[in-house]
């Protein structure tokens, strides 16, 4: 399962006949890529590298990189590889510029590092004031201009005895490629220079601010001659994401110039999650530092935050008990977090929560941090604190399918829902005025002013009307992730009719009747269902994303 950044898959070895030697792939769905690896991502300037599922070529991420001007250094994607010396090798990714009049490098390079000189740059773009550059024989040479928030993808076939490459570059679904050559000379015009190094940089000269985001980067060895040609039809790929994925890119989703798999949804990422294994407590991926509060502001007025931050997301396991004593807290809290997470795994819950109280004192915003804290928590009995954190987390949480995992596993520690509502009413009154003003309008609208809408319309029963609201939701989720879609179904029409006078609550209810259809195997028969709530509420957004994402889904 993902834990945090970027999905990375290494595998080295000899060419198997019939068969490519995938060296380097990743969809920034998983991992992050490390040093012991081979990858290393450089954030010394005042930019930033990180993953994003704002834009995605594929999956659910991509890889986001933001230079800054005049700070001396720049932000970097970097892969090594053993020295490639012989043979035909292939170069595959997807990019999309939002400032493509500022300045950006992609190479790829051999041991000698990226310079002009054998066995060192092979393969070379650029951008200059709007306009896409290659390097052939030493020499720039415009390819086009480039348009704004587009994707490109691009392959690079490179014939390393040689010192030539074939270069593609085309827009998804287009009938012809943008760019289409052959037998071009390196960039150092050297047959059999070696290659070992992928690059992803801004400008050289410190003098831009480009905007970028990369993805399905990949470096294989060819077992066969590949011929760059126009774009072939799609491939028909898997459209769920519950079915393993291979981890090798089909040479016809290269020769189509396809995404190496569909855009996920929150549909998709909830299908994933709802994987882990309910009857021990697991703590749920991380997919950016945002999660543990650390901001990107944070990261570029700090040096020392980023390597601390780095240096707690890579510590050895076997240096938990004696982790070096950072200056800051954010790296404290991701020790914490790390460690506690590993005790819930071993089934040593009280040692978890010792661990993650600490983590949660360290990191009390990140919302990583309270949801493992709260499964701690609830392993131990501790039901008040779950409740209250579980509150706190829905606010930041409101449309991650980790929230809605994360509810079905508490609730599904109760037996059924009369025992979950005797365990979990009275919520509410161990809630002061100003706590309910924060968290009940955030369950409820996804604002604060849905506590004043529920005092207005249940007066002083609004207490109890929080506890079941509370209560009704977790026992949703807890349908869904056990898989009872009939009976969540169910539940959600009967919420459906109970809030018939407050329209923001039934939405909510609607929503999640619909959710269940999805989830069932049935978009065709939920799509009305979110059109209707649409109709009464143009403005819900987490109506709209759903409506987006149905066309993925398996009609």
């Amino acid at each position: 399962m993902p834990t945090f950044w970027c999905g990375l898959l290494i595998l080295l070895g000899s060419v198997v006949a019939r068969a490519d030697t995938v060296l380097v792939q990743y969809g920034f769905d998983g991992t992050l890529p490390s040093a012991q690896e081979g990858f290393y991502i450089y954030e010394h300037s005042q930019g930033f590298v990180e993953p994003t599922s704002s834009v995605k070529f594929s999956g659910y991420r991509s890889l986001e990189l933001q230079e800054a001007p005049h700070d001396k250094a720049f932000v970097e994607l970097q892969g090594i590889v053993t020295p490639i010396t012989t043979g035909d090798v292939l170069f595959h990714f997807a990019f999309f510029v939002r400032n493509p009049d500022q300045g950006l490098n992609i190479a790829v390079a051999g041991p000698a590092h990226f310079y002009m000189q054998p066995n060192g740059i092979a393969f070379w773009l650029r951008t200059r004031d709007g306009d896409l550059f290659h390097n052939s024989d030493s020499m720039f040479r415009r390819l086009f201009t480039m348009q704004a928030d587009t994707w490109y993808v691009v392959d690079v076939v490179l014939h390393v005895e040689t010192g030539t490459y074939d270069l593609r570059i085309m827009t998804p679904r287009a009938v012809e490629a943008l760019v289409l050559l052959e037998q071009q000379p390196n960039a150092i015009k050297t047959p059999g220079s070696k290659l070992s190094k992928i690059s992803f940089i801004g400008d050289l000269e410190d003098r831009d601010s480009v905007h970028y985001f990369v993805d399905d980067v990949e470096l294989r060895v060819l077992s066969s001659p590949l011929r760059l040609g126009p774009p072939t039809p799609e491939p028909r790929i898997a459209t769920t994401t519950h079915q393993a994925t291979s981890s090798r890119l089909p040479r016809a989703s290269i020769l189509s110039g396809a995404p190496s798999s569909p855009r996920r949804t929150y549909f998709d990422e909830y299908l994933e999650l709802k994987q882990l294994e309910v009857s021990v407590p697991e703590c749920l991926p991380v997919t950016s530092l945002r999660d543990f509060g650390v901001s990107r502001d944070h990261l570029k007025e700090s040096p020392m935050l980023r390597d601390e931050v780095r240096q707690a997301m890579d510590l050895p396991t076997d240096q938990f008990a004696s982790p070096p004593a950072f200056a800051n807290a954010q790296a404290v809290g991701i020790v914490l977090w790390r460690r506690g997470c590993r005790a819930l795994r071993a089934g040593q819950n009280a040692d978890a929560l010792v661990d993650l109280t600490r983590g949660l004192a360290a990191l009390p915003a990140a919302p990583i941090v309270q949801a493992a804290y709260t499964l701690a928590a609830n392993a131990n009995g501790r039901l008040t604190e779950v409740e209250r954190t579980v509150l706190s987390l829905a606010s930041v949480w409101t449309e991650d399918a980790r929230l809605s995992v994360l509810l079905g596993m508490l609730a599904a520690s109760h037996g059924n829902f009369e025992e979950m509502r005797e365990a979990l009413t009275g919520l509410a009154a161990r809630l002061g005025e100003e706590q309910a003003t924060q968290l009940i309008g955030n369950l409820l609208l996804g604002s604060h002013s849905g506590f004043a809408t529920l005092k207005a319309m249940f007066g002083e029963r609004w207490r109890e009307e929080l506890d079941d609201l509370y209560i009704g939701q977790s026992y949703y989720f807890s349908l869904l992730l056990s898989s009872r879609f009939d009976d969540a179904r169910a539940f959600a029409v009967k919420l459906i009719a109970r809030y018939a006078d407050l329209p923001a609550a039934q939405r909510f209810w609607r929503e999640r009747q619909a959710d269940t259809l999805v989830f069932a195997g049935k978009p065709g028969e939920a799509r009305p269902l979110y059109e209707a709530i649409l109709r009464d509420c143009p403005a819900c957004t987490s109506t709209q994303r759903r409506i987006e994402a149905l066309p993925d889904m398996n009609r």
